[in-house]
């Protein structure tokens, strides 16, 4: 699913830069109110643990919100 958001994020010019940590990225593109919500995705990419999956769904309805906001920001800019 992160993957997928990336993807989504690049094409509409907002992706995550090589260089940039998740919090960074969140902060350039206006996404700071999602932060303490990825924390599952921490979880696994840098503590290499397990969720639950009530996390992984949490997550899932957070990359969703997170490509509406893309969206609906890319709207405002045209």
């Amino acid at each position: 699913m992160v993957g997928e958001v990336h993807q989504f994020t690049k094409k509409h010019q907002v992706g995550r830069n090589d260089s940039e940590s998740i919090d960074e990225w969140f902060d350039r593109v206006g996404l700071t109110k999602y932060k303490d919500d990825i924390n599952s995705y921490r979880k696994v990419r840098y503590d290499f643990a397990s969720v639950e999956k009530q996390e992984l769904t949490k997550f899932d309805e957070i990359m969703k919100e997170i490509k509406a906001f893309v969206v609906r920001s890319k709207r405002s800019r045209d």
